[in-house]
């Protein structure tokens, strides 16, 4: 959006201007705006609907035509959250359509907490005794994150030193120039089309936009996997752990 005035702000959202100058201060406090002169411009991008649809479209080449349209809406979303463990950290890669939150703190975090520090103190997943409060063990078994076998638990994801999940993510490496012109002309697009109406001012935000985007294709493959059966559909009744793993050692751009 362009700055404006106070009074064009005011006639763009219908709000008394002495209400808006009471916002603004706040605003440029939590650097949510900036100032320049008299006007106020957002320090954010704004993603219209009609913006959001015309950068959908971009994933035609990549993704069918679906029966239903939403097929193409943010539930195909994925990311990665990363929880400090001490000796190694826990990621955790999701896509909205089928992975719940792990991440906060009845997950991963929970995990990683200052008091348990627990996949560097498990041997081979088995959470040893007492590590664990009774809250905790509650809380781990609704998330999934652990199982009980027996009278004791373990883990219900996988742990990696780092040599071997190099070893193991080097089964799934392909070497191909078609995808990857498709993928890399794909970038290309939806930057140029950020640029066409992101503000000259916001041109630093744009990559972190476009990585969202394209992180929607890990969203689209898995979904696409899981509809040949190469992926096990993750079960409706319970969280999904499947995207969730420990390695230790130093973090890992992955």
């Amino acid at each position: 959006m362009k700055p404006l005035t106070i009074e064009e702000i005011s006639l763009k959202t219908g709000l008394p201007t002495m209400y808006i100058e009471d916002a603004l201060p706040h605003l440029l406090y939590g650097d949510a705006m900036e100032q320049t002169g008299s006007k106020y411009g957002t320090n954010f991008i704004v993603l219209r609907l009609g913006d959001k649809e015309r950068l959908e479209k971009e994933f035609a080449p990549i993704v069918e035509e679906s029966q239903d349209e939403r097929d193409r809406s943010s539930e195909y979303a994925s990311g990665c959250n990363v929880t400090d463990a001490e000796k190694g950290l826990i990621y955790y890669y999701h896509t909205v359509k089928y992975f719940t939150d792990l991440y906060d703190n009845e997950g991963t975090r929970r995990l990683a907490a200052d008091a348990h520090k627990l996949p560097p103190k498990c041997t081979n997943g088995w959470i040893p005794d007492g590590l664990l409060s009774e809250d905790d063990v509650i809380r781990l078994l609704q998330t999934n994150l652990i199982i009980k076998s027996g009278d004791t638990y373990k883990l219900n994801f996988a742990c990696f030193l780092q040599e071997q999940f190099t070893e193991f993510s080097g089964l799934f490496r392909l070497e191909d120039e078609t995808i990857t012109k498709l993928i890399t002309d794909l970038i290309l697009s939806i930057h140029k089309s950020f640029k066409s109406f992101v503000p000259k001012r916001l041109d630093s935000q744009i990559n972190q936009w476009v990585s969202c985007f394209v992180h929607n294709v890990a969203g689209y493959v898995t979904e696409e996997l899981i509809h040949r059966n190469v992926l096990e559909k993750p079960s409706l009744d319970q969280s999904s752990t499947n995207g969730v793993f420990y390695i230790e050692g130093a973090y890992l751009p992955i």
